[in-house]
């Protein structure tokens, strides 16, 4: 199903956000197990993965909507980066602000792209 929405959306020069996408990047590579991020019923997400999907969502169509030399991924390309790296060190902020005790879902997202922030440009 995956895979017949992005070919329908790649013929109609559509943009896919993939929400299993990012819920894996957190599994798999930030090492968060599932539980942090789903809700009792092991289906949906909880308040936290809702909120930190929607500033992601938010980022991707202000990305998408501006042009590429302010964008967030011109400057990833710039400084030679790939989103997959800006993501991971997102992620892992996340979760050591969450180490904390942090469970304020904005605070955490917020808190990450901070760090994300002065460590690329010095904030």
């Amino acid at each position: 199903m995956v895979d017949l929405i992005s070919s329908v959306a790649a013929q109609e020069n559509v943009d896919v956000f993939h929400r299993f996408a990012l819920m894996r990047h957190w599994h798999d590579v930030d090492g968060m197990p599932f539980e942090a991020f789903l809700s009792p019923d092991g289906l949906h997400m909880n308040d936290w993965s809702y909120n930190c999907f929607a500033k992601a969502l938010a980022d991707a169509i202000a990305d998408a909507a501006t042009p590429r030399e302010s964008s967030t991924a011109g400057a990833n390309v710039s400084l030679g980066l790939g989103d997959d790296l800006t993501n991971g060190i997102i992620a892992k902020q996340i979760v050591e602000l969450a180490k904390t005790g942090e469970r304020n879902p904005d605070r955490l997202c917020e808190g990450a792209l901070k760090k994300l922030r002065e460590h690329l440009f010095g904030d």
